[in-house]
């Protein structure tokens, strides 16, 4: 049986490699669908558009000091040891957007057709009254559901903070951090 960083290492070799700042493999479904989600209203930064060309080309500046040289930003900024695999799948299905309306920055989120999943249902449940305003629902609410044809569907979020920033200071902040994460759960056990 192969070892862990054996199985690590043959998933990663198949991850096409670019030059830093271009675009990815991960990257390439949400720019050839940005003018459809504009359609639908929303805006993807100006690197995920037709057309985009890097700012920092022609220049001796790193792609890392231009905003149009970052990829994807709904990620873990932190690395969490054993979790490589579920960051790289995340990164491929979530992506940071701006409500054309009100110029409000959003999460977009695609459900794979493939996956059978619940993760729909069960935001829309927590986002409907009589849960939505239950004070015990932590849940972020789900804004929008993008139904382009023959795709997966794509749920929109308000861009939240990562969980760990700012840090938890205290023994009490990571008990109501954990209660309101389990809290929940037990909402839909209980009702």
């Amino acid at each position: 049986m192969p070892k862990a960083s054996q199985l690590r290492t043959e998933f990663f070799s198949h991850i096409p490699r670019t030059k830093p700042g271009e675009i990815t493999s991960l990257e390439t479904w949400w720019v050839e669908r940005q003018e459809a989600l504009e359609q639908a209203g929303y805006m993807l930064r100006p690197r995920y558009r037709p057309g985009w060309k890097p700012s920092w080309a022609g220049t001796s500046k790193s792609h890392n000091k231009f905003e149009d040289g970052r990829t994807l930003r709904v990620r873990v900024d932190t690395p969490v040891r054993g979790s490589l695999v579920l960051m790289t799948f995340q990164l491929a299905l979530c992506i940071d957007a701006t409500r054309i309306s009100d110029g409000r920055p959003v999460m977009l989120k695609k459900i794979p057709i493939e996956e059978i999943s619940n993760e729909l249902e069960i935001n829309r449940l927590f986002s409907t009254e009589p849960l939505a305003s239950n004070p015990r629902n932590h849940c972020a609410p789900l804004l929008d559901v993008i139904q382009l044809p023959n795709e997966p569907t794509i749920m929109v979020h308000h861009l939240l903070r990562p969980f760990y920033n700012p840090r938890l200071q205290t023994f009490g902040e990571f008990v109501s951090f954990f209660s309101q994460a389990c809290e929940v759960g037990l909402v839909i056990c209980i009702e």
